[in-house]
Formats: C-alpha cells, structure tokens, sequence
C-alpha cells in the first residue's frame, strides 16, 4: 500500500518542476522581447533622424512609439500573470517531528543507529521541501525524544525505545531488554 502523502508530494514536485520550467522558459521570452523591443527602438530612431522631419512630428512620433513599447511590455507581463498567477505565500508548516521519530523507534524496538532513522523517516514520511538540512532537523527531533523522556540513548548515534532501560550500550546492541 503507497503513502499517499508521499503520492502528493512526488505529484507536487513533479508539477513544482513543470512550472519552474515555464517560468524559466517564459523569462527567456521576456527577455528576448524587451531586447528585441530595443532593436527597434534604436532603429526607428535611425530612420527617424534620416526623414526631413520637423521638431513636432517627431516628438509626436518618438511619444507614439514610447506607448506602443509600453503596451507591448504590459501585455506580455499580463498574459504571463494570466497563465500563470502568482501563487500564496509558503506557509511553513509545523511538522511534529519528534513525534514522529520517536514512533519510529518504539514501533521498530530494538536500538537504532541516526542514519537509519534518517531514512525511516524519507521512507515513511518524506523530507519537507522546508527543511534545508534534514539530518539536522531529524537529529534535534532525536534530542527533543531524549530530553523528554520518551526514548533511550544508548550512545552518541544510537537510540532505542524505553523499554530497553537499565542495559549497556553493549547489551542494546545485542538487543538484550531490561526484563532478560
């Protein structure tokens, strides 16, 4: 059976890219089209000085064009805003992390290494996009558990559930319990 948060988050992703992409693509056309937008300037401006024109026709023309460009700009920006409208603010949202690895633990019992809880957790869970360093993250959730009681630490990189109290570092790794 599949998680289906970890459908949605892959299906997000995925659609994450696809606009990342778009936007990526519709930047490059925008850029494009305001350099373009300058090439003609430049050369309406050219032919403009070759044309015996007197002073008030060209300030009338040289305004024509200013509005024409900027209706141009407007337009291209309004229909990239159209297609693709800016999206909410990213509400960071508050995962119980804690928790979570500390139901990971008990539901596992036996003593497990950091680095295993890590990738229990991307399994079973799924990363953030929100969280920037995931090991960090899970090994403060990791000291939060211990500090509150609610597993063991047998040694720097290995946790166990509480009902492994009262054993050595050594017997946890054999997987012996207090009550043996």
């Amino acid at each position: 059976m599949t998680n289906p948060i970890r459908e949605a988050l892959t299906e997000l992703r995925s659609e994450r890219e696809d606009v990342e992409r778009t936007v990526s693509s519709l930047s490059v056309s925008l850029s494009n089209a305001q350099t373009r937008l300058g090439y003609l300037d430049g050369a309406i401006e050219n032919l403009q000085q070759l044309l015996p024109v007197d002073e008030a026709e060209e300030a009338e023309s040289a305004d024509d064009a200013d509005t024409e460009a900027a209706g141009v700009a407007e337009e291209v920006v309004s229909n990239a805003r159209a297609e693709y409208p800016t999206p909410p603010p990213v509400v960071r949202r508050k995962y119980p992390s804690t928790t979570m690895v500390t139901d990971l633990i008990n539901e596992l019992d036996r003593p497990v290494h950091r680095e295993e809880i890590v990738e229990l957790f991307h399994q079973r869970y799924g990363i953030p996009s929100s969280w920037n360093n995931p090991r960090n993250t899970l090994g403060n959730a990791l000291l939060r558990a211990w500090e509150g009681g609610l597993i063991l630490r047998v040694d720097q990189n290995q946790f166990a559930p509480r009902g492994f109290e009262g054993v050595t570092a050594r017997e946890v790794r054999e997987g012996r319990r207090v009550s043996e």
